[in-house]
């Protein structure tokens, strides 16, 4: 009787340290799948021509070069939160205004995300950080991350409209 319940305790322990562990995998797959969605603004960023990256619809509002070059730090600056330092200099990011350089930028903090996102330890998902003067957990930040680069990509799309570019995955 006493081996059965040490069995049973044993495989008790297992499923309840199991659980969590496949709720964090299961996070961070939403999380890849719903990033490699919101990407998609670099598909848009590559089709904006050039001379569009200056346009703005009102003069208080980013053009279409700074909300490419915004998603790009922001990038960065959110996995910072997790103390994951960035490879580049993410506020000299801010001033480029070449098309290539701002899509390249965009396409490397992606690419930086997903593989930074992939690498985060199960305790980093739970423990507690500050963004914007917020107290999140890993996950928080991810969510908050998704809904950010969502806006953002809603934003490229209205400018891409006004522009007559039709978004290349609605082509």
């Amino acid at each position: 009787m006493k081996n059965l319940s040490v069995l049973f305790i044993s495989i008790l322990l297992v499923l309840l340290l199991t659980v969590p562990m496949q709720a964090q995998d299961e996070m961070k797959a939403l999380f890849d799948g719903q990033f490699n969605y919101a990407s998609r603004v670099v598909q848009l960023a590559e089709a904006m021509p050039a001379d569009t990256y200056d346009w703005s619809p009102d003069e208080d509002v980013r053009s279409v070069g700074e909300v490419f070059t915004h998603i790009a730090q922001a990038n960065y600056m959110m996995l910072g939160s997790f103390g994951i330092n960035a490879p580049v200099d993410v506020e000299s990011i801010g001033s480029l205004t070449d098309k290539g350089e701002i899509v390249e930028a965009l396409r490397e903090s992606n690419e930086f995300v997903l593989d930074s996102v992939a690498n985060l330890t199960d305790q980093q998902l739970t423990d507690s950080y500050e963004l914007f003067g917020r107290s999140l957990n890993g996950e928080g930040i991810l969510v908050f991350m998704l809904n950010h680069t969502s806006e953002h990509v809603g934003q490229s799309i209205a400018y891409a409209r006004m522009n007559d570019v039709t978004p290349p995955w609605n082509e």
